[in-house]
């Protein structure tokens, strides 16, 4: 037998360990593929440990081949990661919704349920607790105002007493008994085209040199005395007499009458007609010294 031929047998080796190297890889990339693919989802993952075992068996170096095997790493499908993660996100954003809605529907539950103020209701609550505070504050300052008036209360006005009517020679004859020098008294009959008198009286009064006339007009009511008394300011016969209305009498005084006549006779008409019904007025005037009086 004829002795191999060295480099022959080297060639024969480095061809067997290249065919060897290559079924390695084609297996390292046939599991790497079906990696891959189970861990995308393309294919169920294999449940039956002993088929991947025979598989690699095949290689002559079977200690190698799962060494090598288990020496590959998973290579991560940054898709199907990607999906994962926007899953999971839309998942946990779903759930945050939900829980917040449910929140919501709870809460306004509990409003309903405790009767709480809606907008609407809230709104005619403030406007009626705006008009029970209004109201208060009125009340508040009409007792105030009450409270203030009562401590400076001013004592009511007594009723007036209403004066009586008299005649015109009720008061001369007053005058005449008081010591005024009454001189020249007549009665005259009324002139109806310029009273709504019922009696008319003139006279004169003298004290020394001083003198006045008089004419007393007396009605049936102190509102008809009052009218002729401004019919009397616009005739142009009584121009520059003074004229006045005291109760039911109407007084005209002659525009020469002397100012101490004139006081005379207004304090003694007072004292008749006003004072013994008016609290307020002086008492009557003490009689003058008498005079006699010539016809």
């Amino acid at each position: 037998m004829s002795a191999k031929d060295p480099q022959l047998d080297k060639s024969a080796f480095s061809l067997q360990n290249e065919i060897k190297k290559r079924k390695t890889q084609e297996i390292q990339r046939t599991i790497e593929s079906r990696k891959v693919a189970e861990a995308r989802g393309e294919i169920p993952a294999s449940s039956d440990p002993r088929r991947s075992t025979q598989t690699i068996r095949v290689v002559s170096d079977s200690s190698r081949a799962t060494q090598t095997a288990k020496a590959v790493p998973s290579i991560p499908d940054k898709s199907r990661s990607s999906q994962t993660t926007q899953i999971t996100k839309y998942s946990f954003d779903s759930w945050s919704l939900s829980q917040t809605i449910d929140l919501n529907s709870r809460a306004n539950r509990s409003m309903r349920d405790a009767n709480y103020p809606t907008t609407g209701s809230r709104r005619s609550l403030m406007i009626g607790l705006g008009a029970g505070i209004l109201a208060a504050l009125v009340l508040v300052s009409s007792l105030v105002l009450a409270g203030s008036s009562n401590a400076h209360a001013v004592p009511p006005t007594p009723t007036l007493v209403p004066l009586p009517l008299v005649s015109a020679s009720d008061v001369s004859g007053y005058l005449k008994r008081n010591g005024v020098p009454i001189l020249e008294m007549r009665e005259l009959p009324v002139d109806r085209t310029i009273w709504y008198a019922n009696q008319e009286v003139q006279f004169d009064v003298q004290r020394g040199e001083n003198k006045g006339t008089f004419i007393f007009l007396s009605y049936p009511s102190d509102k008809w005395a009052v009218g002729d008394s401004l019919e009397a300011e616009s005739l142009q016969k009584f121009k520059g007499w003074q004229v006045n209305a005291i109760s039911n009498v109407l007084i005209l005084t002659s525009p020469d009458a002397a100012p101490d006549i004139q006081s005379e006779m207004s304090s003694h008409l007072t004292s008749y007609l006003l004072s013994p019904y008016r609290s307020y007025l002086p008492t009557p005037t003490p009689e003058p010294p008498k005079a006699t009086a010539t016809q």
